[in-house]
C-alpha cells in the first residue's frame, strides 16, 4: 500500500511575518507574545489566487514541476534501492 504525501502552499509573506514576530535577525527569540503584542493572525494565502479566486498560474506551473520532480527522484531512489538490494544476495 503506497502511502499518500500532503504538501502545503504557504505564501512567503505569511511566513516572514510570523519569523519577523518570533525572531531578531533570525537568531534571538523575540518576547512579543509575552508583552501581549498581537501576533500576524491565521494563515494568509490571498497573494497565491488571483482576482477569480483561482491558483495563480506561475504557482500552478511551478508546483507541478516539483510534483514531477519528486516522482522521479522517488522512482530513482526506489530503482537505486532494489539494485542494491539484489547485489547484497
Amino acid at each position: 500500500m503506497k502511502e499518500t504525501q500532503i504538501n502545503y502552499a504557504v505564501s512567503k509573506e505569511w511566513i516572514e511575518a510570523w519569523k519577523n514576530f518570533l525572531y531578531v535577525n533570525n537568531r534571538f527569540l523575540r518576547k512579543n507574545f509575552l508583552n501581549g503584542y498581537p501576533s500576524p493572525g491565521p494563515v494568509n494565502n490571498s497573494s497565491l489566487y488571483d482576482e477569480n479566486g483561482k491558483i495563480n498560474l506561475m504557482l500552478e506551473k511551478v508546483i507541478k514541476i516539483l510534483a514531477c520532480l519528486y516522482r522521479l527522484l522517488e522512482y530513482s531512489l526506489s530503482s537505486s534501492k532494489r539494485l542494491y538490494m539484489e547485489n547484497l544476495r
